[in-house]
């Protein structure tokens, strides 16, 4: 359920336990689900009810991971978002004309931020039995980095862990906006009313002074605009490194995860190998205990071979009366 408007997710508000069971199922039920409960409401005359839970869509593998943080780490979404209108902020200062310390300082807190849910949510995943694969991080990381930008319905649903498709983050441009031109200090006499009276002649001095303050506002003008552009570029690179950081950051998991999986599949071998040497050394056992019992049999029967030969061997020794 995305692009929801505030009115559409009032209307869910009587249903919210129902809708919060539906999208905390294992994806593999949330059709049948939905359907029963829409169903249900329909035979309690709730149509229009009914007809709004029919329409939720069945989340994507990523977003379903994101629908989980929201319940299984609230806190840590919540200190997200939090991070996000800092971070906004930030970047609302530097285009004011502020340091980009701060906004690098935010942007460090969110990317953190981002990450560490990323790899709860990469851990869910396999509990859940899907592969955390780079594409589906890719997709919850960028899920989670739009929440600075997104509509207050869009993090209503986030908070609430009932999105169905991923949120896109704004764009370098939908972040800075436009620049503004800075405002002339003085209004030049050039430009006053037209209704007002007819200059009179000025003396050559002062011509030459309200040209030079004319140059003045033009050349503090395109200062302005040269920091202004200096310190968007700033940010446009800082945005730029994030991007590569995120990129090395997924990189580095798909790495993480092919690692892990040749050492499970190791380890699955040698288990495999350990039970064949059990079952060798048990039947190799078996068959030892099996020969010993032979020869403690053979060895018993010797025994009374040997008695019987020696009393034989006695009663001919004995003298014959």
């Amino acid at each position: 359920m995305n692009r929801g408007s505030a009115d559409d997710l009032d209307a869910l508000e009587s249903e919210r336990a129902e809708i919060d069971r539906l999208f905390a199922l294992p994806l593999d039920r949330f059709t049948a689900a939905r359907d029963e409960l829409s169903a249900r409401l329909r035979r309690e005359g709730k149509r229009q009810l009914a007809a709004q839970i029919k329409a939720l869509k069945k989340p994507t593998v990523p977003v379903w991971a994101v629908d989980q943080l929201a319940r299984l780490r609230p806190e840590k979404m919540q200190a997200l978002v939090r991070a996000g209108d800092a971070l906004r902020q930030a970047q609302g200062r530097v285009l004011a004309g502020a340091e980009v310390e701060a906004l690098r300082e935010a942007s460090k807190h969110e990317r953190a931020l981002v990450s560490e849910l990323t790899r709860h949510a990469a851990s869910i995943l396999e509990r859940a039995g899907f592969s955390p694969s780079p594409s589906h991080l890719e997709l919850v990381r960028q899920t989670l980095r739009a929440l600075a930008s997104a509509s207050e319905a869009d993090r209503r649903l986030a908070a609430r862990g009932w999105l169905s498709r991923p949120l896109r983050p704004a764009s370098f441009g939908e972040l800075l906006g436009e620049i503004p031109a800075p405002t002339s200090r003085k209004r030049s006499r050039a430009t006053a009313p037209a209704a007002a009276a007819p200059a009179r002649p000025r003396p050559p001095a002062k011509q030459r002074e309200e040209a030079r303050e004319g140059f003045d506002e033009q050349a503090r003008r395109r200062t302005e605009l040269r920091r202004l552009v200096r310190q968007a570029r700033q940010a446009r690179g800082l945005a730029a490194r994030e991007a590569e950081s995120s990129a090395r950051e997924a990189e580095a998991l798909e790495r993480e995860v092919e690692a892990l999986g040749m050492r499970a599949r190791q380890l699955e071998r040698e288990a495999q190998l350990a039970g064949r040497a059990a079952e060798q050394a048990r039947s190799k056992w078996e068959k030892t205990r099996a020969a010993a019992a032979e020869r403690r049999k053979a060895a018993r029967e010797s025994a009374r071979r040997l008695d019987r030969a020696q009393r034989s061997l006695e009663a001919l020794d004995r003298p014959q009366r």
